[in-house]
């Protein structure tokens, strides 16, 4: 399925951004977060 769709792992993951978008909004404060690199 995946070599007929021509995906790899990243092009699953991007698949998956409107649930990936929402669970981020959802997850408490309290949790460490990823932040950009200050230049």
């Amino acid at each position: 399925w995946r070599l007929m769709e021509g995906l790899d792992d990243i092009g699953l993951t991007m698949k998956q951004t409107e649930s990936i978008d929402s669970f981020e909004k959802a997850r408490t404060s309290l949790k460490p977060k990823t932040l950009p690199i200050k230049s």
